[in-house]
């Protein structure tokens, strides 16, 4: 896979993901990334991705989800978040003919796993079969 950073902040606080617990009106939002690879990454591949976390508090976790499809095919439609956990549009995923190469809900990595303002490396996927690849990836990191 291509390489992929993401950065980012929002009027709370400066990071992308935040406390919810500590920071009731800036609930976690998401950075979204598409790639268009044209399959040139094919068979098995692993993701790893560095984290950095401002606190390690209790119930704080960094989401991943990757998401494939091909050349005219309906890609996913991603929300970066509502304005809380209660709104209906809070981090809603319309896969459209993509495919949810991660399952589910994505990969969850749990702060507490890493020390506060430091950088971490953490494995989302050591083996994932990407079989004969896809045009166009979307990553979300929220």
């Amino acid at each position: 896979m291509p390489d992929y950073s993401a950065t980012g902040g929002n009027g709370g606080g400066g990071g992308f993901v935040m406390d919810p617990a500590t920071n009731l009106n800036n609930k976690p939002r998401a950075i979204m990334q598409f790639v268009d690879d044209g399959k040139a990454t094919t068979g098995v591949v692993s993701i790893t991705l560095d984290f950095k976390f401002n606190l390690t508090g209790t119930g704080m976790f960094g989401n991943i989800e990757l998401y494939g499809w091909n050349d005219g095919q309906t890609g996913p439609e991603l929300s970066a978040g509502g304005p809380n956990a209660n709104d209906p549009t809070y981090n809603v995923t319309n896969l459209g003919d993509a495919t949810n190469l991660l399952g589910g809900t994505g990969v969850q990595i749990a702060a507490s796993s890493f020390t506060a303002d430091e950088w971490g490396t953490a494995t989302i996927a050591s083996s994932l079969d990407l079989g004969t690849g896809y045009d166009f990836y979307a990553w979300r990191v929220g």
